[in-house]
């Protein structure tokens, strides 16, 4: 028995669609509610108003958050660029064996499988309390 070409793509692609609407949508939408909130401490009060909003634009030291938070960004990608394409190309055009190239791919790749929790623990022992 062969399936309708539509609803095999429908059943292929539904599960990531749903949990990608549960646990990204869903989230974001909550998110953006909220911040039309007041925020009375501990809690927010349903009341719509853009003060949040105003705050966020008005307030200096949020500004000076952003535009440190963007050039540390900005620092990073283009160090992690140099490194990331300077690895690449001597994998492809240097390393002549198949297994010696697949070892050093594997030996970037594979701290990227460790539990995100182990390399929050890791993190904070180098970078301290």
């Amino acid at each position: 028995m062969t399936l309708n070409p539509r609803l095999r793509l429908a059943m292929v692609l539904s599960p990531p669609i749903i949990w990608t609407i549960l646990f990204m949508f869903v989230p974001y939408t909550i998110l953006l509610v909220y911040s039309f909130w007041k925020a009375q401490f501990p809690l927010f009060i349903p009341a719509f108003q853009f003060g949040n909003y105003i705050e966020l634009t008005t307030d200096p030291q949020y500004g000076r958050v952003l535009l440190r938070t963007l050039k540390i960004a900005c620092l990073v990608n283009f160090f992690v660029f140099l490194l990331a394409y300077s690895f690449a190309y001597f994998l492809v055009f240097k390393v002549r064996t198949t297994a010696t190239r697949t070892a050093l791919y594997m030996s970037v790749v594979a701290p990227l499988w460790v539990s995100y929790l182990l390399r929050a623990y890791t993190w904070k022992t180098i970078l301290g309390t």
